[in-house]
Parts: structure tokens; sequence; C-alpha cells
């Protein structure tokens, strides 16, 4: 028996290498599932961000013959999706100005810069450039805009009336409406049955509303595709719906009774001054188009525009017609102490936009507003208006604020319907 007795000072040497050569067997596979392939993250926080995320059953494929520490799978890497998002730029989530470098530098329809004395802020400038780029639908929309780029546009488009660009970021900021994409242009939109709700919240708000209308249907636009076709293929722009600009909306313009505000008249004025004998002289010419009912009147005030100050307080205009460059700073600051927030101001530009009195008298005999069958038309004119035709200052607002009418209505305003005949002083 003693030849099977170790000694004790052998035990260690004796039984260290025996088990060193008995765990080589289960040794790999322990390490093939609890070898991580990375080392662990410095900071606790980390690991507890990233547990949650994938499984590790997602992550790992173990294979009992293959002894190498495993990798993940391809198909659970998440960054190829992050990548693949990056390179989407959506258009409601990039500035204007950054699809459209145009708008960077702002310019009106005469290339004149904001602060110039003669920038007309209802206009831009789009370069040749950018309509070569445009889609049949953006050079469509551009068409429209250029010309009320200070108007919010409300764009038919099928079932919803649409916002692009700018307007589209005033309708997301003042009523939370959902921003998203049209073609290369960020947008909202109302449903077309509440049309009149929105619109009528805009111009509380002091906004001017362009309303543009389709004037087909997809059918009839196909049946004019159609017919019109000529040999090869058919131009880009004959495959969109014709739309055209039908009405702009105002605080002082509006006829329909179911967008007034209230109850009380709202006012569109239009105001001629010069000075006379060093004495300020004024023509003015206003209207409460909910009824139609024109008044006009034409007087010389005192140093102070004691009078001028008066009609102001006492009409509280919704909305101002003046002669660009040609209105007293006097003149402009009792205007603006005695009108709210939300009046309209428009600049109009002298004898194209502001007519003159001759200009505004042509104007009445070619409509045909006032037409005798048997003697001149001048003889069925009112006779307010028979009186205030000798009159320079007030001939001339009455016509700057029937061509504004016209503009807004996109067609002949009736003025027939009532001429205060006592406004005339």
């Amino acid at each position: 028996m003693d030849d099977f007795i170790v000694p004790d000072d052998s035990d260690e040497e004796a039984i260290v290498p025996q088990k060193r050569r008995r765990q080589p067997e289960p040794q790999p596979r322990k390490k093939s599932i609890q070898l991580p392939t990375r080392p662990p993250p410095a900071d606790d926080e980390d690991e507890d961000d990233e547990m949650p995320t994938v499984s590790t059953a997602q992550q790992w494929t173990y294979d009992p013959e293959n002894l190498e520490p495993l990798k993940p799978r391809s198909t659970a890497v998440p960054q190829k999706k992050t990548k693949a998002d990056k390179g989407k730029q959506k258009a409601h989530v990039t500035e204007p100005d950054q699809r459209y470098t145009w708008l960077a530098n702002i310019l009106d329809a005469d290339r004149n810069p904001p602060g110039h004395p003669d920038y007309d802020p209802r206009t831009i400038y789009i370069p040749p450039k950018a309509w070569e780029k445009f889609s049949p639908f953006e050079k469509q929309y551009w068409e429209i805009k250029q010309k009320f780029w200070d108007t919010i546009v409300f764009f038919k488009k099928g079932k919803f009336y649409e916002l692009y660009e700018n307007d589209a970021t005033i309708g997301h900021q003042f009523f939370d409406l959902k921003l998203t994409d049209r073609v290369n242009m960020r947008m909202v939109g109302v449903p077309e049955a509440s049309l009149d709700q929105w619109a009528n919240q805009f111009v509380a708000k002091g906004f001017k509303i362009a309303r543009v209308d389709q004037m087909e249907s997809a059918l009839a636009k196909e049946m004019r595709e159609r017919d019109g076709k000529k040999p090869g293929k058919p131009q880009k722009e004959e495959k969109i719906i014709r739309r055209e600009l039908a009405a702009v909306l105002t605080a002082g313009t509006l006829v329909d009774g179911g967008m007034l505000q209230d109850d009380m008249s709202t006012f569109c004025v239009a105001i001629k001054e010069i000075e006379q004998d060093n004495l300020p002289t004024f023509g003015i010419a206003f209207v409460d188009t909910a009824t139609a009912q024109f008044h006009l009147c034409q007087f010389v005030d005192d140093i102070d525009m004691t009078k001028f100050e008066t009609f102001v307080a006492q009409t509280r205009p919704g909305e101002l017609l003046l002669e660009k460059s040609c209105i007293s700073a006097k003149a402009l600051r009792i205007l603006k102490n005695n009108t709210s927030p939300t009046t309209l101001w428009n600049y109009l530009k002298p004898a194209k936009e502001f007519w003159s009195a001759d200009i505004t008298c042509r104007e009445i005999d070619a409509s045909d507003y006032f037409v005798s069958p048997d003697r001149d038309n001048i003889e069925a004119w009112p006779s307010v208006l028979r009186e205030a035709r000798d009159k320079e200052l007030v001939m001339s607002a009455f016509g700057a604020l029937l061509q504004y009418l016209r503009m807004v209505s996109n067609a002949v305003f009736p003025i027939t319907q009532g001429i205060d005949t006592n406004s005339v002083s």
C-alpha cells in the first residue's frame, strides 16, 4: 500500500497537472457562449441603454464546431436603416431657401430688395434657371404665387385646399396644421368643405387669402389631352389639371355673410392726399363690401388734420389703399394710431394701380357700369359721381378702390348697388 501513497510534499504537483488536463474538453463550449466580441462599456449607464434594443438570440448564432468568437448577423445591424433615412431629405424638415436658393435673397418682380423705396412686397422674382428645374406642378403653383407673395394661397388639389412653402409654415405655426410634403415643397392642407372656416381664421389674423380653383375635372383633363393630342409625347404641362385664381379674400373686402367677423361694418378705404395752399387736402373713397355701399368725400383740412383724424377714428378701416410714396408722415401716424394691428395696408403704384381721375372716368365708361339707351352714358351716372367727376382727388381715390376690388374679385366689381349721394363735400 505504501507504493500507492503519494508524499505530502508533492500533493500540489500531482493534482494540479491532472486538473489542467481534464479542463480543455468542456472549456471551448463555455467560451463560445460567454465570450463577448467587444470589450464591455466603460460606463454602466451605456450598457443599460443598449440591452433592451435587440435580444442576444437575434445577435448571435451558436456553432459547436467553431471555437472562434462569433460575429453579429449582418441583417441585425441597425445602422443601415439610419443611413438610408439620412439620404431622404424631407421637404417639411428643411427650410424653403435650402431647396430654392432664390428665396435666401428675396427680390420683388422688379428686382428691388426689401428696404428699397420701390420694393413691392406683393411680388417675388424667380430667376429663369429656377423655372427650368420646376416640375409641371411647381411651375403652375409659382406662376400664381409670384404675383401674390404676401398672400396665403389656398391651392385646390382634389378634395383639399393645400398651402405650400412659406404659407405652409404659417399654417403650421399659427394653426397647428400638420406639415408634410408635396413634390419638392412643404405642405399643409384643409378639407374643401371647411375652406370658409379656415379662410375666416386666417383673415381674422390679418392675412390676405387667395383661392385657386381647379378649372376642370380629372376626366375633362383626360378628354382634353386626348382631343388635343399631337404626334409624339405630350407636353409635361398638359399632364396637370388646369387651375386659376378664383378670388382674393381680405378683411376689408369680404362679401360672404358667413365669413364676416361681426355685425359691425368693415370698410376698405382709399386715401388720396396732396398739399394745397399749405394745407392738407384729402380725397377719400370707402366701401362696405358686405352691402356694396360706396362713400365719397373730399375736403381741405387744418394743419393738425383734425377732420382726417376724426374720420379714421369713426370708420376704423379694416383695409387701407394708399398711393405709394404720396402720403405724408403725419397722416401715416394718424392712421397707425387709430387702426387695429390686423388692419391691412396696401401701397398702390401711382397711375398704374392708384388711378388718376381721367383714367377712372374712362374705366367706368369702358366697363359699362352705367349705360343710357338713348342718351350719353354720363347721364346714367349716379348724381354723386357726376358731381365728383370734376373733383380730382376723390375720383382718383374712387379709381384706386375700383381697381383694387376688381383685382381681388377677379371680375368687374358691381358698383351700381349704392353710392352715398351725400358724401361729397
